[in-house]
């Protein structure tokens, strides 16, 4: 009986090495580097856009304080400053983890994991990196307004 617990042990013992293992060399897979750099890159983009989309929420705050209808201009302006705010809260609390990647300097408590091939999830933050590209794009627009 000591004898097969032993070797029960043993055998838990490898398949957890094994699956370390597995582990260790995927954070090292090309594709997952890259990843990683992406959404590091993505990251330090949305950090940069969030003081711009703030100023702009501030902007739409006076004009709805006015005490005056506004108007269609002025209107439209500030559904466009909500739905970019809605865009960036929605880009920052979606984004998806690279795992085993070291992250510097940035919470990622929102971050989702899932556990995809090194493909997908590069695939994946190049997305995530063209999303907040497109938010950069529009509240840089939007200032100029």
């Amino acid at each position: 009986m000591q004898k097969l617990i032993f070797k029960n042990i043993l055998l838990i013992l490898f398949f957890n090495s094994l699956i370390f293992s597995c582990n260790s060399n995927s954070v090292n897979d090309p594709q997952l580097v890259e990843a990683a750099a992406i959404h590091e890159e993505a990251l330090k983009i949305g950090e940069d856009v969030q003081p711009l989309i703030k100023e702009l929420v501030q902007r739409r705050n006076s004009l709805s304080i006015q005490g005056r209808a506004l108007t269609q201009e002025e209107q439209n302006f500030v559904d466009r400053i909500y739905a970019l705010e809605s865009s960036f809260e929605n880009w920052k609390n979606n984004h998806i983890e690279v795992p085993g990647a070291n992250h510097t300097g940035h919470n990622h408590e929102n971050g989702s994991k899932l556990n995809l091939p090194p493909s997908e999830m590069l695939s994946m933050q190049k997305g995530f990196k063209d999303s907040i590209l497109v938010i950069k794009e529009r509240a840089e627009k939007l200032s100029r307004n």
